[in-house]
């Protein structure tokens, strides 16, 4: 009986290249784009042209931290996928998140073969029996209908480290094209761009007081305790963190602190 596992990498698919044309084009959108939204069109009309079905861009954890919303910065997985592998903590064991504590180069995944991170590992999955997807891997091969999986790693202008995951429902080459790698990296860098202007809006936006209050709600103190510190009735201290949450998008203290901390807006 034919190996299934040789036969799929037999019908790997050669990563379309861009033309030269096409790659300037795409280079020069990415100077123009304004938003999030339309960095999400650029990464969405790249992984059409690639062969990609879905793409995940965040930032890894913290240190002994667990994946949060905040450090997902665009994605087109469903919404209920990404929702459940937040709330659930189903990222804290997925094998893509480990490869990247022991490597910044790019690598790549399998369904069949998991995490493979040079050219030699992906061809041996012929010889190997399919390995058992659980938690992250079993749940977004099963929702989304994935085969393989590039990661891209990117260095960024501040402290955290961004990544990029490709999902393709077939099998690809192991070797992510370089073009893209390059492309992303672009994108990447627009996107940080993005959260440094929004950070200086956002921080420009927040009056004195708001700032005040929100600084001692990300320390830990409650209205009542913000209120007694900065001589303000309860009720005002949460006009002003109410007012904060609007400003920041959020939908309560907790996220607005913690969006605030990560744009550097308060320490």
């Amino acid at each position: 009986m034919e190996n299934t596992a040789l036969k799929t990498l037999q019908q790997v698919r050669v990563t379309p290249a861009l033309s030269n044309n096409s790659f300037d084009s795409i280079s020069n959108r990415l100077k123009t784009v304004s938003t999030l939204s339309d960095a999400f069109s650029c990464v969405s009309e790249l992984c059409t042209s690639y062969g990609y079905s879905h793409f995940l861009i965040a930032h890894p954890p913290k240190v002994g931290c667990s994946v949060s919303a905040e450090d997902i910065i665009l994605t087109n997985l469903p919404l209920y996928l990404v929702d459940d592998l937040v709330t659930l903590d189903l990222l804290s064991d997925w094998s893509i998140l480990d490869q990247m504590s022991e490597t910044s180069a790019p690598f790549a995944w399998t369904k069949n073969g998991g995490v493979k991170i040079s050219q030699e590992q992906f061809e041996a999955t012929a010889a190997e029996p399919p390995v058992d997807l659980s938690g992250a891997d079993a749940l977004i091969a099963s929702e989304v209908d994935t085969q393989f999986a590039h990661c891209i790693q990117a260095p960024t202008r501040g402290q955290r480290r961004a990544f990029i995951t490709l999902f393709a429902e077939h099998h690809l080459q192991f070797e992510a094209d370089f073009e893209l790698v390059v492309l992303f990296q672009k994108i990447f860098d627009r996107i940080e761009k993005l959260a440094s202007n929004r950070a200086r809006d956002v921080g420009a936006e927040l009056n004195k007081r708001e700032l005040e209050c929100l600084n001692w709600a990300a320390a830990g103190k409650t209205s009542g305790e913000i209120a007694v510190i900065v001589s303000l009735s309860e009720h005002t201290v949460n006009h002003y963190l109410n007012s904060c949450c609007k400003k920041l998008d959020c939908v309560n203290r907790t996220q607005a602190v913690a969006r605030a901390i990560r744009m550097q807006v308060i320490k």
